[in-house]
């Protein structure tokens, strides 16, 4: 977000100030992107790709009071 502020913004309506207050202050430095290694990427994906195909699974047995409970514990 603050890469996308630095760029510039136009403000077409601001009717009580706060955002122009919010843009005079300083910005915080960006953080870079960090490159995930080999094995976290690997691991995200599976993960993702873990959990999605078990919540279909569940969702077509008809066990939405699981994936529910599942989703709100997260």
């Amino acid at each position: 977000m603050v890469d996308i502020i630095r760029r510039g913004v136009k403000v077409l309506v601001d009717k009580d100030g706060n955002l122009a207050r919010i843009l005079t202050m300083p910005l915080p430095s960006a953080t870079l992107f960090e490159k995930p290694s080999e094995q976290a990427f690997i691991n995200a994906t599976s993960d993702f790709w873990y959990h999605t195909l078990w919540s279909v699974r569940h969702l077509r047995r008809g066990e939405l009071w699981w994936q529910k409970a599942a989703w709100t514990c997260t």
